[in-house]
């Protein structure tokens, strides 16, 4: 693109390499980037018009039911491969790159699914994090088997697909919202800030949330398509997450030379220690 925008305005070709020598020459002021793609219905979402319709309506919601700050909650959630690591940079010789040796980082081949549903107040403290195995036999004690594990508070469950479902957003709401809320609360009005999914918006859900005090702000809608730029947790908590998670794994594969494969039970110690 940016070589048509400069043959355009010279008016002859220029070379495949006047782009690099163009950002070199300029370095001062531009710089490079990588970029991902984003949906058309996603970006006409983040118009300035419609974020503001979506923040007017909570904050009206927020008045009527005279909601304080420190009640308000974010949750979202995350998906892990037990085994599989993201992109991450990494440095080589440039002798190494010339004979074209191998630049991918170890990483182990178990492809089972964790969920991790994470929830933060707004007066920074987090609720305990509920993992979501994938299995269908119940919940095995080898998965947590770990000699830290007494001094976390977690909530444990399992699902066929390792994915949230109905009855596990529900038992979320009842034995992890509610359970480590409702006191610090007392009869306020809490605010439970959360995406549109199937699993959290059913009418057993609501119904929960109405009888005990609990206030539900869905995204998208409104706005729709927006909860990349809304929702706060996808980048203060599950990027770096992510980050630090592939870094652990890359670290115990390195100590064990990738000799040893890593199972549901090691996603715990992981996890944790990131």
């Amino acid at each position: 693109m940016i070589q048509n925008f400069g043959s355009a305005v010279a008016k002859w070709d220029v070379s495949r390499s006047w782009a690099s020598r163009f950002l070199h020459r300029h370095a001062d002021k531009i710089t490079t980037k990588w970029s991902a793609g984003i949906d058309r219905n996603r970006l006409q979402a983040d118009s300035g018009d419609k974020c503001k319709l979506y923040f007017d309506l909570l904050h009206a919601k927020m008045q009527e039911y005279n909601v304080e700050e420190r009640d308000i909650y974010n949750m979202d959630e995350k998906g892990f491969f037990v085994g599989r690591t993201i992109r991450s940079k990494r440095i080589f010789s440039k002798a190494s790159l010339a004979q074209k040796e191998r630049t991918a980082a170890l990483q182990d081949s178990n492809r089972e699914w964790v969920t991790l549903l994470a929830c933060v107040c707004t007066s920074g403290e987090a609720l305990p994090p509920a993992l979501i195995y994938q299995g269908t036999s119940g919940v095995q004690s080898s998965w947590i088997d770990d000699d830290e594990a007494e001094q976390h508070q977690v909530f444990v469950s399992h699902s066929p697909s390792g994915w949230t479902n109905n009855d596990l957003g529900l038992a979320w709401l009842t034995q992890v919202l509610n359970r480590y809320t409702k006191a610090k609360a007392r009869r306020r009005w809490r605010l439970l800030l959360l995406d549109g999914h199937g699993s959290h918006v059913t009418a057993d859900f609501i119904d929960f949330c109405d009888a005990n005090r609990i206030l539900l702000a869905l995204f998208p809608p409104p706005p729709p398509h927006s909860t990349h730029s809304l929702q706060s947790l996808d980048v203060v908590l599950f990027s770096p997450l992510s980050r630090n998670y592939t870094t652990e794994l890359n670290r115990n594969s390195q100590r064990s030379q990738g000799l040893t494969s890593v199972t549901k039970r090691d996603f715990y110690s992981n996890f944790w220690a990131t």
